[in-house]
């Protein structure tokens, strides 16, 4: 039953294959684009000269184009504080060129001067009891 069904189908598709082979035999045959068998003379002078001609020129032509991107420099430099304060005044704006040794910015410097001081009075408790010891130490001799 599988058998006869198969060698059914494998006709179908050979008559199918020789049908298209026909058609398109039949269409090659007797189109009418096709080239005469012979010599076949070549188009005259006439017939191949253009109908209109033109001049060429060079000019200049200004064309512009749109895009989209970011402008960065050429260099970037990174600001990163040694200490922290609070920024009492910015001396520059974005874009301000600048050199090496500029102001930029003035920070609140009472933070600072109170760690100055308490530096200070621990140098002066230091040194006096330096001179405690060294008087005990006389003392003691």
């Amino acid at each position: 039953m599988k058998r006869s069904r198969t060698i059914r189908v494998a006709l179908i598709a050979g008559l199918c294959v020789v049908v298209a082979a026909a058609v398109i035999y039949a269409w090659l045959r007797f189109s009418e684009d096709t080239v005469p068998a012979g010599l076949t003379p070549a188009p005259s002078e006439a017939a191949t000269a253009p109908d209109r001609t033109a001049e060429a020129e060079i000019r200049l032509i200004k064309e512009w184009h749109e895009a989209v991107g970011t402008i960065r420099p050429r260099t970037e430099a990174s600001i990163e504080a040694q200490v922290t304060a609070q920024v009492m005044d910015v001396k520059v704006r974005p874009g301000d060129a600048v050199r090496k040794g500029d102001l930029l910015v003035s920070l609140d410097s009472r933070q600072f001067q109170s760690r100055l001081d308490q530096a200070r009075q621990g140098l002066n408790t230091a040194m006096a009891g330096k001179r405690q010891a060294e008087q005990s130490v006389a003392e003691a001799e």
